[in-house]
């Protein structure tokens, strides 16, 4: 079984696709130490761009969730993610697909600030008759840069094209 997309799993809160699920306060909990907010959520599939997918040999079946959120009351991180499957995709005998994720704060030396990333991700998975559960540990992060150009300018003629391509060619 193979299992990723973790660090995206949160963007179903981001303002631009927030419109595509619906949410609801239950209220507060403490989480190491932290006063969290409590938010529960569920994607409607007629309006979701997001999506997971699930591949079985030459079929794939996009899967759609709903979870919880434990929100930290001071900046607003998601400090814990927890995930199911909105419903079960009998098509490729998928049960349940819970997914659970534990973020934390890391800090790069070359920039201001942090990154709340995935630390811990356990998956569980009823499919085919049989439970599989993955677990993921991350750490000792790197930040990589990667730097493009462009170099615009006017198309050549296609006389002009032609006429090069001849002059480099050996007369007969």
């Amino acid at each position: 079984m193979l299992t990723s997309g973790f660090v995206s799993a949160s963007l179903v809160f981001h303002p631009t696709y927030q419109s595509e699920s619906s949410f609801k306060y239950l209220g507060r909990q403490k989480i190491d130490d932290r006063d969290t907010y409590v938010v529960a959520f569920a994607q409607r599939p007629e309006k979701a761009r997001l999506n997971g997918v699930f591949k079985m040999g030459n079929t794939s079946i996009p899967t759609f969730y709903q979870g919880l959120a434990w929100i930290d009351g001071e900046n607003y991180e998601i400090l814990r993610l927890l995930t199911d499957l909105l419903k079960p995709l009998p098509e490729v005998r998928l049960e349940k697909e819970t997914t659970e994720i534990d973020f934390a704060e890391d800090h790069f030396k070359s920039m201001d600030g942090g990154f709340w990333l995935p630390r811990e991700v356990k998956v569980s998975v009823d499919w085919n008759g049989r439970y599989l559960r993955n677990l993921h540990e991350y750490s000792d992060f790197k930040l990589f840069n990667v730097g493009v150009s462009e170099n615009v300018g006017n198309p050549k003629e296609a006389n002009q094209t032609s006429k090069e391509d001849n002059a480099s060619q050996p007369p007969n």
